[in-house]
């Protein structure tokens, strides 16, 4: 889940993609969506929720803690590109898989 911004600067958004993965790569791609048009509650109808697919996210590991993300969207103004990410926490007891 990937809370950002529209092109415009004007609305927030949620964008989603979920998938498995292969445990003996280090790169996975994901289709992603957003959901547009739904209010907030009190006013809120599942019936003014649009789920569109908003293009892919690649996700490349170089450890546990660090990774790169490429996205390219099909929608108008979003384009392509890349940001580095980095873990913020970590389940407590949990260790990096060996490789």
């Amino acid at each position: 889940i990937w809370f950002t911004f529209e092109p415009s600067g004007g609305q927030p958004i949620w964008i989603y993609a979920q998938g498995a993965f292969d445990r003996s790569s280090n790169t996975m791609t994901l289709p992603a969506s957003i959901l547009t048009g739904a209010k907030f509650p009190p006013s809120y109808s599942v019936d003014d929720a649009t789920l569109s697919q908003w293009g892919s996210l690649t996700f490349t590991f170089t450890d546990c803690d660090d990774a790169t993300v490429n996205w390219n969207s099909i929608l108008p103004g979003y384009a392509s590109g890349t940001l580095a990410i980095t873990r913020l926490t970590q389940i407590d007891g949990t260790v990096c898989p060996s490789p």
